[in-house]
């Protein structure tokens, strides 16, 4: 895993390695194109030139637990102020933060938000028990904005708090949550921008409590038949331990039993060798 404090010092926010060079891609206005862009290449921002000039990359561009930016597209309506008007309807872009817990196959990650502030607050039970914040290292506590209270309070979601490296680009906010079942895959594409890395150890309790939850769902999920099978086949296997553990204790008091005088002269012969043992060594 790369080191974020490298990527901070070095003031690489997209250590990109593209695969191909760079494509310019026309923002979709009217009057933009590649012979005439709706800014000059030379007046554009990087935010424009973001968004201008991508391209597929390399694989190993992202490696598991890189924070993320990414642009996200969600429906809206055509009174919406962000709203864009395409063939589909209206839409609305944005970009979010992600972290990346898959990078084989395919890219995947976590989504990252903040509802605003709210955080975790914002959403139903269901859904808070699946919930982790994040806040930046030193803070002493979590603060989501509670909408009744009008103000910020400390909150506990269900799945705990993890701290972000001072030295980490990117910073999380009040109400900056996780959910450890919202995973989404992504193209590997320029577009996205990575902010620094988490802590290995924030990762692997993240994947852990992951797994686990997948699991407990998929023990829900899956059809009784089956899952007798896998509980019985696991049962049989304990039983058939603990049977012969059992066997092993039962051999063992037997033999006391029928030579209840050997046992003190066997003691003594076993202290007798290992004073002999002790002599040889020391020679």
């Amino acid at each position: 895993m790369s080191s974020t404090r490298d990527i901070a010092e070095s003031g690489r926010t997209a250590p990109f390695q593209r695969a191909t060079s760079d494509v310019f891609h026309p923002c979709g206005t009217i009057t933009c194109s590649r012979e005439s862009p709706c800014t000059p290449v030379a007046q554009m921002t990087s935010r424009q030139r973001r968004w201008h000039f991508y391209d597929l990359v390399q694989k190993n561009t992202f490696e598991k637990g890189m924070i993320i930016n990414y642009p996200s597209m969600n429906i809206c309506q055509a009174n919406d102020p962000n709203a864009v008007q395409t063939q589909f309807g209206a839409v609305c872009f944005k970009t979010r933060y992600a972290i990346v817990i898959e990078n084989e196959s395919e890219l995947e990650v976590l989504q990252l938000g903040t509802a605003g502030g709210s955080g975790p607050l914002a959403k139903s039970t269901a859904i808070r028990v699946d919930c982790f914040g994040l806040k930046k290292e030193g803070d002493d506590d979590y603060y989501c904005w509670d909408e009744d209270l009008k103000r910020n309070v400390a909150v506990t979601p269900g799945k705990g708090v993890y701290d972000i490296a001072k030295y980490c680009p990117y910073q999380p906010v009040t109400g900056s949550f996780g959910n450890i079942l919202d995973s989404i895959r992504l193209p590997r594409d320029s577009r996205i921008q990575i902010h620094g890395t988490i802590d290995e150890q924030v990762l692997n309790s993240i994947l852990q409590k992951r797994a686990r939850r997948l699991l407990q769902k998929l023990t829900l999920t899956m059809p009784p038949e089956m899952w007798i099978e896998v509980v019985q086949k696991r049962l049989d296997n304990d039983k058939e331990a603990l049977q012969m553990q059992k066997d092993r204790i039962s051999s063992e008091q037997t033999k006391r039993r029928q030579h209840p005088k050997d046992q003190p002269h066997q003691h003594a012969k076993t202290g007798q060798a290992q004073v002999c043992l002790t002599e040889v060594l020391s020679l």
